[in-house]
């Protein structure tokens, strides 16, 4: 699954360049694929084409794609068929993890014209023999008010149940002079927040010639013109150093939200899935990290119904999580990846069990993110207006630098700025707040 060079991956020959006049990219996955889906957009925008959007019929349709899970292969497939339906005579290009992993599965699919892999990514021109330039950095970040810069791809920790490091590869970073010049440009284009994402973030910076970490790289990029925010996307718990959280506590621009996968709260879960940490070792990393920032934001995911899971191990992830107490968890039931490790176990947990399981959970983080919520109201926070309510006539949300949903009334004249609101109640994914005009 690892990849092999690009011609490895090209199944067909699509219609010549000169034909295709516009393009629709789908994306599914993380932020690092949605940074890859903006570098292909600028690619083809810049080589003439042009970008339909809303169901219009296009010439080439790019699905770029995610394989963490089943679900994400599923809703790769229904792209592709209802791009088939949407121009029956399209280009379609199926590119990304799953690419990489099932290139016989989507080959069979009546309409893909080519399959390509991540690293064919930043030379998609040519790969279409188009004219233009094979690589280069971002400049826009299309129909978003914060803007993603991937700094680092590749992992190389092998968890038992992940199927990423077979399709993303080593661990490969950007220099710190691209990323700064990146983020600048950005900056200039009036993008006030900076995500700042990796498929493994935390070893940015170790392959390099004179290696850095990332707590180098935000201190290289912070005293950039017109950046307000640094965002770190997701960060593993064993890259979280006290240099990073002392820059969290210090920094007036690194945002004061963490998020950190937790999998499971039992030691013998953790063990086999290869995390590298103990439940009490990630208790250790959140006492640190909330004794140096006030009301910092720990958001995570879980991991529920891994192969040998019991009912035992599952009540203490529930208890790990009530005393982390994150202000968002993302759950995800187990879900076999062939040629991961964890696909030779054989002591499955029932569905049954499972659906229980992430109900429970899910009732237990959505009390853990209103107690957490509960602390803001009454105070005066900074958030970055970001979009407006579809029919409303003054609805308008924004995120706080703990990335917390904030909505209230305004005027379209605050969209893309950071102004103050007073926290006024409280939602399981909203807050309300009033915005005093000043």
């Amino acid at each position: 699954m690892r990849h092999r060079g690009r011609s490895f991956l090209i199944y067909n020959r699509l219609r010549i360049w000169k034909n295709m006049k516009t393009f629709t990219i789908k994306t599914l996955g993380c932020k690092a694929n949605q940074y890859d889906s903006q570098l292909m957009r600028e690619r083809l925008s810049g080589a003439g084409l042009k970008e339909n959007s809303n169901g219009t019929p296009s010439d080439i349709y790019i699905i770029n794609t995610c394989t963490v899970t089943s679900n994400a292969d599923k809703r790769a497939r229904n792209l592709i068929y209802k791009a088939s339906r949407e121009n029956p005579s399209s280009n379609i290009v199926v590119i990304g993890c799953y690419s990489d992993r099932a290139r016989e599965k989507l080959k069979s699919i009546p309409g893909v014209g080519l399959v390509l892999g991540n690293e064919d990514k930043d030379h998609i021109l040519s790969l279409l023999g188009a004219p233009g330039p094979g690589s280069g950095t971002i400049t826009d970040f299309a129909g978003r008010n914060r803007a993603f810069v991937k700094v680092q791809d590749g992992c190389d920790n092998f968890c038992s149940y992940c199927i990423v490091p077979y399709v993303r590869g080593n661990p490969r970073s950007r220099a710190a002079d691209e990323v700064k010049s990146e983020v600048r440009e950005l900056a200039s284009k009036g993008f006030k927040e900076i995500v700042l994402s990796g498929i493994c973030l935390g070893a940015y910076g170790k392959d390099l010639t004179s290696p850095i970490d990332i707590t180098d790289l935000i201190n290289i990029i912070e005293d950039t013109n017109g950046l307000h925010r640094i965002r770190l996307s997701s960060i593993e718990p064993g890259y979280v150093t006290d240099k990073l959280i002392d820059k969290i506590s210090n920094s007036k621009k690194l945002c004061r939200h963490l998020h950190l996968p937790l999998q499971s709260g039992d030691d013998d879960v953790l063990n086999r899935m290869k995390r590298g940490y103990t439940r009490r070792d990630f208790f250790d990393i959140i006492d640190r990290i909330k004794e140096k920032v006030s009301r910092i934001s720990v958001t995570t995911d879980v991991l529920v119904g891994f192969p040998g899971e019991s009912e035992e191990a599952f009540d203490c992830t529930l208890d790990a999580v009530r005393k982390i107490g994150p202000s968002r968890t993302h759950i995800f039931p187990y879900s076999r990846r062939p040629g991961t490790e964890s696909a030779r176990f054989t002591d499955k947990v029932d569905k049954s069990k499972v659906d229980d399981r992430v109900k429970r959970l899910k009732e237990l983080s959505d009390r853990c993110a209103l107690e957490y919520k509960n602390g803001f109201v009454g105070r005066d926070e900074e958030i970055l207006v970001e979009s407006k309510e579809r029919g409303s006539s003054g609805v308008f949300y924004g995120y706080t630098d703990t990335y917390l949903k904030v909505a209230f009334s305004g005027r379209s004249e605050l969209l893309n700025e950071i102004i103050s609101v007073n926290i006024r109640s409280v939602k399981t994914e909203c807050m309300q707040a009033a915005y005093s005009g000043h």
